[in-house]
């Protein structure tokens, strides 16, 4: 499911991408607008990372959002493959606690 959500927000994006491309061709680069092209464009490749991330989710993970009032999806963690990142982190701390715990018992 989540490749066909990507592919359906991958379209639009690409046509905005084409249009801003073919626009900044005909301008200068000191043209005002120039700018708030490349800004456009800069903000087309945030949400094709952001699809590309989507893309890869393989597990459900949240974070806090708002000081903790609420939870939100944690599409960075999410992506990672399994065996890296903060999770990998954690899962290590916690095995060096439980084997602390054995060596002193």
């Amino acid at each position: 499911m989540a490749g066909a959500v990507c592919h359906e927000l991958n379209q639009p994006l690409h046509v905005v991408s084409g249009y801003a491309d073919m626009l900044l061709s005909d301008l200068d680069s000191g043209n005002p607008h120039a700018e708030w092209l490349r800004m456009i464009k800069e903000q087309i490749e945030r949400m094709a990372e952001l699809t590309r991330k989507i893309m890869h989710v393989t597990q459900y993970r949240t974070k806090d959002y708002l000081g903790g009032r609420c939870k939100i999806v944690d599409i960075e963690e999410a992506s990672l493959p399994r065996g890296t990142g903060r999770r990998k982190i954690a899962r290590e701390r916690t095995v060096n606690v439980q084997q602390a715990d054995i060596n002193r018992g």
